[in-house]
């Protein structure tokens, strides 16, 4: 049975066989106090000198656990050690050593790239007999804009096997061709009966049809419609400006078109997603498919969550061709784990690192952007904590569920009869040593609601695809906030706070958090749901009798 050690011990087995890391490493101390100079101290794991006389630290770690936290380490003692040893950045060294890489890879990399310090990471295995069985080096993966791929990704469906193998090879030879090295594959298999869903999608009375067109076209769908048994689902790095216009400029009538329809005053995320979609997907060589369709993370989510695509494999290119970055992370990253579909976001911070805290702030931003209900009094929140961190000590966790489409969501409400696992919420946990602040936010009910018709052809129009096609991307509207107002539903934002035992009751109101009564959770929404029975009724019909397939749709 193999014997599992304690952090404390690793990083005693690694102090004493510093030899094992590299040839030459001199032990200075273990525990090293960094004195409170200009808002910084603390411990560092192992302070140590290589045979350039370089100081240089090294924090362990022990699982993906507590992976994550070492960057927070590194943050916190980089301007510490230098403060304190009066030391430059080429002075310095910062070696991280874990035992568990899964987690840990992709802040690894981002610390990498920003930083003007040398920083490396071992994976290391402890023996039984308290030596270092094996230390091998982890090479960082580069990305850009803290991000580690393009928003826009590309999705192509075949219809055999055959094609399909074909298609991997085209891919491959698509980016490489055009110098791309960091891109993925995801090879996608339809389930069972997919097919028959997509033709009963298509089954939608269309208005000023008669009885015997419908009739025809349900027969020629049957007869023509195409069986996708698989997809590609294609995405790589967000490359530099220069990196696209090299590409455009192969192809001389794109790069002409391209640089026409690009100004001065064009967002430069926008930007750089447009001119990546131009330069990947229309620059030859672009491979073949039976058909496609821009993919993006909530998309992907829908084919593997809600449609029951499988994952066969994932295909790398050499960039990503990484033991490190497992094949969980890169789903993760496609998906939108860190806000990307600006549905979901879920993050651990703590007092002791402000960067990571702006930075959360900036991606909170960015997922609540079309929800400023909430947005607001979050980012207020989020300015509060960072203003706060070189004053009081804490520690927390935020989550987010901004579906942004509330038509639907209350459909699953109703159709699951679970108001817990559906409804839109936040809740940021703060934990001070002598109090717990929780700040939550959920839907409430808030005026008259407009007639459902009127609003239904509104935002929808009268033959209801737009609405269906809503589902295939996620489901996120933009306009989601405007929507649930007319159907007598905001957003509201509350805090309890609680001080040894005694909690006290707020809610957000005039950009100010005022005291009152306590709040029950969800209570206002299941209220509203008792109150428009109605108004839930015709939701679930409109999603199960008057659109397809309750809005199973395909690219």
């Amino acid at each position: 049975m193999t014997r599992k050690y304690t952090e404390s011990e690793i990083r005693d087995i690694i102090a004493d066989n510093l030899q094992c890391i590299e040839p030459g490493m001199v032990l200075i101390d273990t525990e090293h106090y960094l004195p409170n100079y200009k808002g910084t101290k603390g411990f560092v794991d192992i302070l140590a000198k290589d045979c350039k006389d370089h100081l240089t630290v090294i924090e362990v770690k022990k699982s993906n656990s507590t992976a994550r936290e070492a960057i927070h380490e590194v943050f916190k003692y980089l301007e510490g050690v230098k403060i304190n040893k009066g030391l430059r950045d080429d002075e310095i060294r910062l070696l991280i050593l874990s035992t568990e890489w899964d987690e840990l890879l992709i802040p690894f990399s981002s610390l990498c790239q920003n930083s003007t310090v040398n920083i490396e990471g071992y994976r290391i295995q402890v023996s039984e007999n308290r030596t270092l069985s094996s230390v091998k080096r982890v090479q960082p993966i580069m990305h850009n804009h803290e991000r580690l791929f393009c928003e826009h990704h590309m999705l192509r469906a075949y219809t055999t096997e055959q094609k399909l193998q074909q298609a991997i090879q085209e891919h491959i030879t698509s980016f490489e061709t055009k110098g791309i090295y960091d891109y993925v594959l995801v090879i996608l298999k339809a389930p069972k009966n997919h097919r028959e869903k997509e033709l009963a999608a298509m089954e939608m009375p269309y208005v000023g049809y008669s009885q015997e067109d419908r009739a025809y076209m349900s027969t020629h769908n049957h007869e023509h419609y195409p069986d996708y048994k698989f997809i590609i689902y294609s995405a790589s790095q967000l490359q530099s400006e220069d990196i696209y216009w090299d590409i455009l400029k192969k192809d001389a009538d794109i790069y002409s078109n391209v640089s026409e329809f690009f100004t001065e005053d064009s967002d430069e995320e926008d930007y750089l997603s447009d001119l990546h979609d131009y330069a990947i997907n229309s620059v030859a060589p672009v491979p073949s498919c039976d058909t496609e369709d821009i993919g993006y993370a909530a998309k992907l989510q829908n084919y593997i969550y809600n449609q029951n695509w499988t994952v066969e494999k994932i295909i790398r290119g050499k960039i990503f061709n990484n033991e490190f970055l497992s094949d969980e992370t890169i789903l993760d990253e496609l998906c939108g784990a860190r806000g990307g579909t600006r549905q979901k976001y879920l993050l651990e911070f703590d007092s002791e690192n402000i960067t990571a805290l702006k930075k959360m702030k900036r991606e909170v931003s960015y997922c609540l952007q079309d929800n400023k209900q909430w947005k607001v009094p979050v980012t207020t929140i989020l300015d509060t904590l960072i203003d706060e961190c070189d004053k009081k000590s804490f520690k927390g966790k935020i989550y987010i569920y901004n579906p942004m489409h509330t038509l639907y969501t209350l459909y699953l409400i109703a159709a699951h009869n679970n108001i817990m696992n559906w409804a839109p919420c936040f809740f940021i946990v703060v934990e001070y040593p002598d109090q717990t602040d929780v700040y939550f936010g959920e839907m409430k009910h808030t005026g008259n609601i407009q007639d459902f018709d009127i609003v239904i052809e509104k935002y929808f129009g009268k033959t209801l695809w737009d609405l269906a096609f809503s589902l295939t991307w996620g489901g996120y509207l933009p306009n989601d906030v405007q929507i649930a107002k007319d159907l007598g539903l905001g957003y509201g934002v509350y805090k309890t706070s609680n001080i040894y035992g005694k909690s006290t009751h707020y809610e957000y109101l005039d950009y100010e958090f005022t005291e009152c009564d306590e709040i029950s959770s969800m209570k206002a929404l299941t209220e509203y749901f008792t109150q428009n029975i109605s108004v839930i009724n015709r939701i679930v019909d409109l999603f199960e009798k008057d659109m397809p397939a309750k809005g199973y749709t395909f690219i």
